[in-house]
């Protein structure tokens, strides 16, 4: 390796040598300038970062996400599983972080080689997107919230599926490295954020022209099949590891979801309720007093916590902003001690769904 290595670097030009030693260099002072950023973390928000570090707490202690309750089945998990095994480690948050952006880079850069030859080109977009400003912003880097390790994810899914484009021609080795590392990052990526099926697009037309280079290739059938297996690798892994995840929090918690947005009771409502007509309803108040009035009329077991919704109705000019209101249904579902069990919420929901969509 040593010898190797020598041999690499003294068959390389002067002002190649130059690049590398600033490379080298500014990957150095971009580790110690993470390691010397202060971090926070908003222990008040108990409806997002406190939550992703209650939830990794739990992961730690192998008890999924927790006894059953309000912010159970809330939010996706990938964060948390990244912070629980980040302290499995003992590695500082700041240094893994940085260290992950690094290799992401790294792999972007490799991925788009065979795109683009100009090494000198490489090493500058590696610097680049080394220092860019949006891994330095408080939300991404500072905070301890998901948003850094969203943006490493997309840069290894748009890497893998590069590669597994870039090596659709090339032996099978090649591309089964880069739909592992897909595979893994598509995954993971999918659970870090409720609105990650932006990617998906990507992810299918990318693969679907790698499979179209595929069959464009003069390798045998057999060779065909097994590259457009492994090409099909990403997409057969977020399948089945979105069913895991779902069968997961079945075992736990009796719903095969992957949080309570879609395919619950809970979802059910709150898709009822916006749809009353009332007044005040607008882009900023999705659902109004005007409107829960109308939904108390026509659901008497929503009218049963009513005391309980008002206790913790908090206003903005009389309404509550955007889906807060429905963090508000919980806390007021929470307080009258129907989340003391799976089994109690999803009768509750079921209760008010079937009376909103009679009155309907």
């Amino acid at each position: 390796m040593k010898k190797k290595i020598q041999k690499w670097w003294f068959g390389l030009p002067k002002v190649e040598k130059i690049f590398v030693v600033a490379v080298v260099f500014l990957t150095i002072f971009r580790i110690w300038l993470a390691l010397k950023t202060p971090l926070h973390i908003q222990g008040w928000a108990i409806y997002d970062d406190r939550m992703m570090v209650d939830y990794a707490q739990n992961i730690s202690e192998f008890n999924w996400l927790g006894d059953f309750g309000r912010f159970t089945l809330t939010k996706g998990a990938s964060y948390s599983i990244f912070l629980a095994l980040n302290h499995f480690l003992g590695l500082p948050y700041s240094f893994t972080l940085v260290s992950l952006w690094v290799v992401a880079i790294i792999l972007f850069c490799v991925a788009i080689s065979k795109l683009i030859k100009n090494k000198k080109f490489l090493m500058i977009l590696y610097a680049v997107l080394l220092y860019t400003p949006v891994m330095f912003h408080d939300e991404n880097v500072q905070k301890v919230y998901r948003g850094g390790v969203i943006i490493i994810c997309a840069l290894l899914v748009v890497a893998g599926i590069i590669g597994i484009y870039t090596c659709a021609k090339e032996k099978n080795k090649k591309l089964a490295h880069w739909s592992i590392l897909t595979a893994v990052a598509l995954t993971f990526f999918w659970f870090l954020k409720e609105d990650s099926i932006w990617i998906l697009p990507f992810v299918v037309v990318g693969i679907a022209l790698a499979i179209i280079m595929v069959l464009k290739t003069k390798d045998k059938k057999k060779e065909k099949k097994k590259k457009i297996l492994w090409a099909s690798l990403p997409i057969a892994a977020l399948f089945m590891g979105i069913l895991g995840y779902k069968l997961i929090n079945y075992i736990y918690y009796g719903e095969f979801v992957i949080t309570d947005r879609q395919g619950t009771y809970f979802s059910e409502v709150t898709k009822d309720l916006i749809k009353i007509e009332g007044e005040g309803r607008s882009s900023t108040y999705w659902v109004t007093t005007d409107m829960i009035k109308k939904a108390y009329d026509a659901s008497p077991t929503l009218a049963s916590i009513r005391d309980d919704l008002e206790a913790v109705w908090e206003t903005d000019n009389g309404e509550i902003i955007g889906d807060l209101v429905f963090w508000t249904l919980k806390n007021a579902v929470h307080r009258a001690g129907i989340y003391e069990s799976p089994e109690s919420a999803r009768n509750f929901y079921k209760s008010v769904h079937e009376e909103l969509s009679e009155a309907f």
